[in-house]
C-alpha cells in the first residue's frame, strides 16, 4: 500500500451490531497508542456502543475481515451534527482511509440536512487536526 492511496480493497459499511466489539477494540487501541495505559473508568460509552450511538450513524472501513477505521456522526440538535469516535488502526494511518471515512460522514450530515458539523480532538494530535482542517473544519477554541 502506497502512502496517501486508499487501498482499493477497503470496504466501508454501516455498523452492524456484531461489529461492536471490534469497533470498541479499535478505538481503545487508538487511545492506548496516544495515551498509554487507560483509566478503566473512562470511555464507558464504548461498553454498549450500539445503544450509545444508535441515534447516529457509524461507518466502518474494512480491509478483508479486518476493521481498520471507524467514525460516527451524531445529531446534536435540529441542524447540528458531531463527528465522534474516529479511529484508524496504527498501521493503516496516512493511507487516506480516515479521509475517505470522514468524507462519507460529511456527506451523510448533508443528506440529513445538518447545517453545522463539529468535532473535538486533542491539540497535540496534529495529524488528526490536519485531517479535519483538510476537510474544512476550523479551529474554534483550545482548552487546557
Amino acid at each position: 500500500m502506497s502512502q496517501h492511496t486508499v487501498p482499493d480493497r477497503i470496504q466501508v459499511r454501516p455498523l452492524d451490531s456484531q461489529d461492536a466489539d471490534a469497533v470498541k477494540t479499535l478505538i481503545l487501541d487508538g487511545l492506548r497508542d496516544r495515551w498509554g495505559p487507560l483509566d478503566p473508568t473512562l470511555n464507558r460509552d464504548l461498553e454498549n456502543f450500539v445503544a450509545t450511538y444508535r441515534a447516529g450513524v457509524t461507518l466502518n472501513a474494512w480491509l478483508g475481515q479486518r476493521l481498520v477505521a471507524t467514525g460516527t456522526l451524531m445529531p446534536r440538535g435540529s441542524d447540528i451534527g458531531e463527528v465522534v469516535r474516529m479511529s484508524t488502526a496504527s498501521d493503516c494511518r496516512r493511507l487516506g482511509i480516515a479521509s475517505q471515512l470522514l468524507g462519507l460522514l460529511i456527506a451523510e450530515a448533508r443528506d440529513r440536512g445538518l447545517r453545522r458539523l463539529v468535532l473535538v480532538t486533542e491539540a497535540e494530535w496534529s495529524d488528526a487536526r490536519a485531517l479535519y482542517e483538510r476537510h474544512g473544519f476550523v479551529l474554534e477554541r483550545e482548552e487546557d
